[in-house]
């Protein structure tokens, strides 16, 4: 199924170049601007230093432990070759040949879009639809299967809600009562 599903996305790949122009922008440089937005979000979003930096050690840990530990530990435990690799594909941006599941990048924007929702939730929305249409990207320019994404999305969402709990602070009058003590 797994195969099944990259193949349904691979092949709007490689139809017309403005498509994979665009194919490889999502897939590729898209994540540089989602991470500036984010970082922008932190640094112009607050009024108050605590809550700044609060956010920022949040951030920090939760992508550490995300990407750095979690996706790395499982890459070594269960290498899995890259779609294009296993499949005699030619990707359409230059691959990297490390094992593909699960995806780091959507790994560390699902854990950025999960911090959005608690630090401005208007943005939220916005921000995880550019981050299912990253991971959908990867899928197209032939870089990660489907599951790679939906598991690196699992990873950096349940990691930001237990670092979430593990790094509490008040933000205001009654947040504790409602999130921590529910």
């Amino acid at each position: 199924m797994n195969e099944q599903a990259f193949h349904f996305f691979y092949n709007l790949a490689n139809k017309y170049w403005l498509l994979n122009w665009f194919f490889i922008f999502i897939a590729q440089y898209l994540p540089y601007l989602l991470v500036i937005f984010f970082i922008g979000l932190i640094f112009w979003g607050y009024k108050k230093g605590k809550d700044r930096l609060h956010y920022i050690l949040l951030t920090s840990f939760s992508l550490l432990v995300a990407r750095g530990l979690f996706v790395e530990v499982i890459r070594f435990s269960y290498p899995n070759p890259r779609p294009f690799k296993a499949l005699g594909l030619e990707p359409l941006i230059d691959p990297i040949m490390t094992s593909s599941f699960p995806s780091g990048h959507a790994t560390v924007l699902f854990a950025l879009a999960t911090l959005i929702y608690f630090i401005n939730k208007k943005f939220f929305w916005h921000f995880t639809g550019a981050a299912v249409l990253v991971g959908l990207g990867r899928v197209i320019v032939g870089v990660h299967w489907p599951l790679d994404i939906l598991v690196g999305a699992i990873l950096g969402v349940a990691v930001v809600l237990v670092a979430r709990r593990l790094l509490p602070y008040s933000f205001g009058e009654g947040y504790n009562k409602k999130i921590w003590n529910s």
